[in-house]
């Protein structure tokens, strides 16, 4: 019966959080051994398509950005960060999130913060209501 009412509390919340939970049992005593837990913090994390981590773009052209898709997506809050200070965010700065490609236009307000240099890129997707994790990557802006 434990291992019954075990099972049926890992599926409920492997259902219920999108997290995969797995536990072992040790039939010759029918109790838990070590519980074999497989999953990630932020499930739907996005992946960036472009640019790539550590991809040079010019300085003075256009900055764009492209994750994957996430399933169940409500936005995409995106943060650049010049020397640990951010520089610019779509939602604080434009007052919404963004679809899952952001662009940075050239004599926009938001390429005059940018200067020569790294700039590391972070991604968050939104879904029901809570951000997962950020998906980040550096970029170097050279002339």
């Amino acid at each position: 019966m434990k291992k019954l009412l075990a099972l049926t509390l890992a599926l409920v919340l492997t259902a219920c959080s999108g997290f995969e939970i797995s536990i072992n049992f040790d039939p010759a005593v029918n109790t838990p051994t070590q519980p074999a837990r497989n999953f990630t913090q932020t499930p739907f994390r996005p992946a960036f398509i472009f640019p790539v981590d550590g991809q040079t773009l010019d300085y003075e052209g256009a900055y764009l950005f492209k994750v994957a898709p996430v399933p169940r997506a409500d936005g995409y809050l995106w943060g650049f960060f010049q020397n640990g200070v951010k520089v610019w965010e779509n939602q604080r700065d434009e007052g919404t999130l963004s679809s899952n490609e952001y662009g940075i236009q050239p004599g926009t307000e938001a390429h005059s913060k940018f200067s020569v240099g790294e700039v590391k890129v972070w991604v968050r997707v939104l879904i029901d209501n809570k951000f997962s994790d950020p998906a980040i990557i550096a970029i170097q802006l050279r002339p």
